[in-house]
């Protein structure tokens, strides 16, 4: 397993007690659709983020929910513990808590 940390851009409702975080990677002045993330992400998790109603990604990736998400400021920035694999996706991805000690542009 490895750790890696995200920026927080928007989470999606599953049902009344499942979300899902929508992660990216801020780089050259943009933000990068990265995936998401359900394991440990909880209703107080969501509570913390501060809506925006705009999605900060210039191209997001249709399905996976994301026509149903809450865009969130990209302010936040979190570490998930996923499965590397060769695909450059996350497998098994489980969120593991906000960082306070890092901004979205350390995060590239």
């Amino acid at each position: 397993m490895a750790d890696e940390e995200f920026v927080v851009c928007g989470y999606i409702r599953k049902n009344s007690r499942t979300f899902s975080i929508i992660l990216g990677k801020y780089h050259d002045g943009t933000y990068l659709y990265k995936g998401h993330v359900t394991l440990g992400v909880t209703k107080e998790t969501v509570s913390q983020l501060r809506e925006s109603g705009i999605t900060p990604f210039t191209a997001i990736p249709v399905g996976a929910g994301n026509e149903s998400a809450i865009w969130v400021y990209p302010d936040r920035v979190c570490t998930v513990e996923y499965m590397p694999n060769t695909k450059n996706s996350l497998r098994q991805a489980v969120f593991k808590g906000f960082r306070t000690d890092m901004v979205p542009e350390d995060i590239d």
